[in-house]
């Protein structure tokens, strides 16, 4: 089965922010390399000519494994050092959208590199929040992700000392937080960590790497741009570009069409 043309598209917008016309033409190359087919057809199937050479494409493919090698030292325990990777010369920022004009940016100096424990402390010297937060990433041997996830528990203003010192208790002598997840699953990290601690389940949300963002939202802040601005950027042959300062995507839209807009 193929990639259909439009999802194509669609997608390498979405996650790259390619144009439509980059899109083609990195296809383009792709097929004048021989690593990929590229039936110009609508139908979603590959064609009786084409199935036969797809062992023969796939084994091409695999002069470009050792540039998707993890680019991670491992640690003496084997696990991927995120740590050294990040290194500890830096700032770890949260940026937050809470309704305002602007985002909230909070930032602290990194302690570490490890992420969840960086995140500890931003949340501690930032927000004032004393916390507990794990992170973990169980990769398999094809290098694919078996399992990952994480945790962070925070105090409520007058916890007493015998709660604290129970969910330290219960953290550190809970499994490798990838083992539960590989072999238990997530439920089970949350009956670790809180052991022996009266508790139930208020709201279940789906966790994702998304944003709000989006093409009409974009256009509607665009509407501050003045007709001279835009004259400048369509005098100069020039796209009027747009980065989500959130998730990093692109935006780019035709100055004539937005001038012929405003008239």
């Amino acid at each position: 089965k193929k990639y259909a043309e439009v999802a194509k598209l669609v997608d390498c917008n979405k996650k790259y922010s390619f144009s439509a016309d980059q899109t083609l033409q990195l296809i383009q190359s792709l097929y004048e390399k021989r690593v990929t087919t590229y039936p110009r057809v609508d139908t979603t199937y590959l064609s009786d000519d084409i199935y036969p050479k797809v062992p023969a494409t796939l084994a091409g493919i695999k002069d470009y494994f050792p540039q998707v090698q993890p680019l991670l030292p491992l640690k003496a325990d084997g696990k991927l050092d995120v740590g050294g990777a990040v290194g500890r010369n830096g700032m770890f920022t949260v940026s937050r959208d809470i309704g305002l004009k602007e985002p909230y940016v909070g930032s602290v100096e990194l302690m570490s590199g490890e992420i969840a424990e960086d995140l500890t402390k931003y949340l501690l010297e930032s927000d004032q929040i004393p916390s507990a937060c794990a992170l973990g990433v169980l990769v398999d041997t094809d290098l694919s992700i078996k399992a990952a996830g994480g945790f962070i528990v925070q105090l409520m203003p007058g916890a007493e000392d015998d709660l604290i010192d129970k969910l330290e208790d219960n953290i550190f002598m809970m499994d490798q937080l990838t083992t539960i997840l590989d072999e238990d699953g997530l439920e089970e990290v949350i009956e670790q960590v809180l052991k022996d601690l009266d508790h139930r389940v208020v709201e279940e949300v789906p966790a994702g790497y998304r944003c709000s963002c989006s093409e009409d939202k974009v256009k509607a802040a665009l509407a501050a741009v003045s007709k001279d601005d835009l004259n400048e950027l369509i005098a100069e042959d020039k796209e009027v570009e747009v980065v989500c300062r959130f998730c990093g995507r692109k935006y780019c839209f035709d100055a004539a069409s937005l001038l012929k807009e405003k008239l």
